[in-house]
C-alpha cells in the first residue's frame, strides 16, 4: 500500500507556484488563502521589488501576482519588467490603479492580466488559470519557433520568407551565404533588391513564380544570380515558391533556392562529352570512307610528280621541244591537287579530334619554331589590331607534331586579334610567352581585347559554339584546339575578364631531344598488309624506290609469309581487316616471331575505341590514313634505324 501511494504521489503533477508581491499584509494573506483553496502553491510572499527578485530566483514561480504600488525604489511595473527580463516569469497585475498613464506603462511589460481591486475569487481564479495556460502555450510556441529556427538555419538550401508585398521577412544562413547579404540588412527590403539576378526581376523566372504563387499555386524556376551584388561569379539556382495561405488568403511566399552551378557545369561537361563522342563515331566512319581512297590520291600524285621530274634525265637529252615546260605545268597541277588533298585530310583530321579519348603517337616538335611560324602566318591579321610582344624562354621539345601545334597557336592568335577592334594597334597588345613548369612546357597567349562573358566562358571549347556574327566563324577553332591539346596529353586553361582581355595557356609534356638517325647499310625489306588492293599498289609504288616491298591482302597470308620468308625489317599492317585484324595478327606474330612483332607499324583509317585501346595498351607505333609520303618514309626509316637490320 505504501509503495502504491508513493507511485501515485509521484505521478500527480505539482501545484503551480504563485509569487504574491503585495505590501499590505491583510490583502496578501487573503490572496494566499484564496489561491491555496483553489489548489495553488502560494507560499511565497514579497513586499518590495528587491524581495520579489530574490524570491523569484529562489522559488522559480510559475506566475507572479504583482501590485503596482509596493515598497522600495522599484514599483510593481519596474519589478515586473525586471522579472520578465531576468527570469521570463509571467505577471498579472493586481492593483487599484487604472489611470491611462499607469495602464500605458503596464502594457509595455506585456502582462498576462490586469485585475482591479477588490478582486472577486472567481475572477481571480479564471485570470490565473488563463494566464498559466497562455504562458504554457507561449512557451510551447517559443520552443517550436526555436526548433523551426534551428531547422531553418541548418538547411543547405537558401530559404526566404516574403510577405504579400514582396518584402523579405525571414532568411536563413544559407540564403545569407548564397546572396551575400546579412539577414538584418535584407529584412524589410524588396526581394528584387536582395536577390540580384542576371536579368531584371520583372518578367524573369522568379517574377513568374511569384505571380503564380500570388494566385495560390506553387511554382518552380531556374535563374542566374549575380554573386556579391554585381561581381562576375554568377551562380545558377534552382528554386521553388510556395504560398503561405490562411483561410484562403495568400499571406506571402516561401522561396527555396538551391545552388546548382556545379551540377549544371557537370551536365554541360557530360553533354559536351556526348557530342564529342558522337562526332568521333561519325568521324570514324568518314575517315574509313575517305582516307583509303585519299591514300591512293596523295601517293599517286607524289609518284607521278617524281616520275615527271626524272623524265628529262631518263630521255638523255632527246626530249621533244616544249616537254620541259609541259612537265613544269603538269607538276604545278599536281601540286594544286596535293594541296587540295591535304586540305581534305585536314578537315577529316579536325573532325577526328573530337573523338575522346584520342590516341596519337606523340612525336617531338620545337616550340619556338611553331610560334615563329604561327606569328608569320597571322601577322597580316594582327597588324591592324595590336602590337605583338614576345617573351620566349628556352624550352625543351614538346609532345606532338609541329603542324598540329602550329594549328593550335594560329587559332589562338587569331582569336586574340579578333577580340580587339581594328584601328588602335598602338594601344593594344598580344603577348606570347613560353616557360617551363616542371615536366610541362607552358605557352601563353594574352590579349588586351574585350574578354569573354562569364556565361560564355564555360562553353568556348564546345563544338560549333561561337559568339561571332553569322558567317564569321563556325565555332570549331577552340574546340579543335582543345581536342588536339588533349590528345597530346596536355590541357588548355583560360583566364578572362570582360573589358580587360583574355589569357590562354597551353600546357604540353616536355620530351627529350631526338637522337640522330643512322642510315642502314643495305636495302631493307618491307612487308605491307592491307585488304584493299588499291592501297597495296600505292604503298608499294611509294616505298619500292628505297626498299624491297612485298604486299599481301590478309593476315593469314602475312603470318605464312613471315614463317616461310622472314624476317622483315618493317611490317606495315592495316589495323582493320576481315578475319584476322591488326590486333589479332600482332598477338599471333608475338607468339610466332616476337622480334618481328616489334617491327610492326600499324596504319588506321579512323578512330575506333577497341583499336585505340589496343594501341594505347601496347604503346604501338601507328600512322593515320591518308599518310603523307614523307611521313610514311620517315617512319619506315626510323623503325629500321631503331631496330637495326633484320638480317
Amino acid at each position: 500500500m505504501a509503495a502504491t501511494a508513493t507511485a501515485t504521489a509521484a505521478s500527480t503533477p505539482a501545484a503551480p507556484k504563485i509569487l504574491i508581491v503585495e505590501d499590505e499584509k491583510v490583502v496578501a494573506r487573503d490572496l494566499q488563502q484564496t489561491l491555496a483553496d483553489f489548489g495553488y502553491d502560494a507560499s511565497a510572499l514579497a513586499t518590495s521589488g528587491e524581495e520579489a527578485l530574490h524570491q523569484a530566483q529562489l522559488r522559480c514561480p510559475d506566475l507572479v501576482l504583482m501590485d503596482i504600488r509596493i515598497r522600495g525604489p522599484m514599483d510593481g511595473i519596474a519589478t515586473a519588467a525586471e522579472l520578465r527580463a531576468r527570469f521570463g516569469v509571467p505577471v498579472v497585475y493586481l492593483t487599484a490603479y487604472a489611470d491611462d498613464a499607469t495602464l500605458d506603462r503596464a502594457k509595455r511589460t506585456e502582462p498576462l492580466g490586469y485585475l482591479l481591486k477588490p478582486v472577486q475569487a472567481a475572477e481571480l481564479k479564471s485570470t490565473v488559470e488563463l494566464s498559466l495556460y497562455r504562458h504554457d502555450m507561449d512557451r510551447r510556441v517559443r520552443e517550436r519557433e526555436r526548433w523551426l529556427d534551428t531547422t531553418l538555419h541548418s538547411m543547405r538550401e537558401a530559404v526566404l520568407c516574403v510577405d504579400a508585398g514582396g518584402r523579405v521577412m525571414v532568411m536563413n544562413s544559407a540564403a545569407e551565404a548564397l546572396l551575400e547579404v546579412a539577414a538584418r540588412d535584407a529584412v524589410g527590403r524588396s526581394v528584387a533588391d536582395v536577390v540580384h539576378l542576371r536579368q531584371p526581376l520583372a518578367h524573369g523566372p522568379i517574377d513568374a513564380a511569384l505571380a503564380a504563387v500570388g494566385g495560390g499555386n506553387p511554382a518552380t524556376f531556374t535563374d542566374r544570380i549575380l554573386g556579391g551584388g554585381g561581381r562576375s561569379d554568377d551562380r545558377i539556382i534552382a528554386g521553388s515558391a510556395a504560398p503561405v495561405v490562411d483561410d484562403g488568403r495568400v499571406l506571402g511566399t516561401v522561396l527555396v533556392l538551391r545552388d546548382i552551378t556545379v551540377e549544371k557545369n557537370h551536365e554541360r561537361q557530360l553533354e559536351l562529352e556526348h557530342r564529342l563522342s558522337s562526332l568521333g563515331t561519325l568521324a570514324g566512319g568518314v575517315a574509313h570512307e575517305i582516307n583509303n581512297p585519299l591514300v591512293a590520291v596523295t601517293a599517286n600524285l607524289a609518284y607521278v610528280d617524281e616520275r615527271l621530274r626524272r623524265l628529262p634525265n631518263e630521255l638523255n637529252g632527246s626530249a621533244p621541244t616544249g616537254l620541259g615546260r609541259a612537265i613544269d605545268e603538269a607538276c604545278e597541277a599536281i601540286a594544286d591537287a596535293e594541296a587540295a588533298a591535304r586540305r581534305i585530310a585536314r578537315v577529316v583530321g579536325d573532325l577526328k579530334v573530337f573523338s575522346r579519348p584520342t590516341f596519337e603517337e606523340n612525336g617531338k616538335c620545337d616550340v619556338r619554331a611553331c610560334i615563329d611560324w604561327a606569328l608569320r602566318t597571322t601577322a597580316h591579321s594582327i597588324r591592324a589590331r595590336a602590337q605583338v610582344v614576345t617573351d620566349l624562354l628556352d624550352t625543351p621539345p614538346v609532345a606532338g607534331d609541329e603542324a598540329r601545334l602550329g594549328q593550335v597557336l594560329v587559332d589562338l592568335l587569331l582569336n586574340a586579334s579578333q577580340a580587339i577592334l581594328p584601328g588602335s594597334a598602338e594601344q593594344n597588345q598580344i603577348t606570347v610567352c613560353t616557360h617551363r613548369e616542371g615536366d610541362l612546357v607552358a605557352i601563353e597567349i594574352a590579349d588586351t581585347g574585350s574578354g569573354i562573358r562569364p556565361e560564355d566562358r564555360d562553353r568556348i571549347f564546345e563544338p560549333f559554339f561561337t559568339t561571332k556574327p553569322i558567317g564569321v566563324g563556325a565555332g570549331l577553332g577552340l574546340a579543335v584546339c582543345h581536342g588536339i591539346v588533349a590528345s597530346l596529353g596536355g590541357r588548355i586553361e583560360v583566364d578572362t575578364e570582360v573589358g580587360r582581355g583574355s589569357r590562354f595557356r597551353v600546357l604540353l609534356p616536355a620530351v627529350d631531344a631526338a637522337k640522330p638517325a643512322v642510315v642502314p647499310p643495305r636495302r631493307p625489306r618491307v612487308l605491307v598488309i592491307d585488304d584493299e588492293a588499291l592501297v597495296l599498289r600505292v604503298l608499294r609504288r611509294t616505298l619500292e624506290i628505297s626498299y624491297d616491298v612485298i604486299t599481301v591482302d590478309s593476315g593469314e597470308a602475312a603470318l605464312a609469309l613471315v614463317a616461310d620468308d622472314g624476317p622483315f625489317d618493317v611490317i606495315l599492317c592495316d589495323l582493320t581487316m576481315p578475319s584476322i585484324g591488326g590486333a589479332e595478327l600482332f598477338r599471333r606474330l608475338s607468339a610466332l616471331a616476337p622480334e618481328q612483332a616489334g617491327r610492326v607499324v600499324f596504319i588506321s583509317g579512323g578512330p575506333e575505341q577497341g583499336a585505340n585501346d589496343f594501341l594505347k595498351a601496347g604503346n604501338h607505333r601507328w600512322l593515320e590514313k591518308p599518310v603523307p609520303v614523307d611521313e610514311l618514309r620517315a617512319v619506315v626509316s626510323d623503325t629500321i634505324v631503331q631496330r637495326g637490320l633484320a638480317r
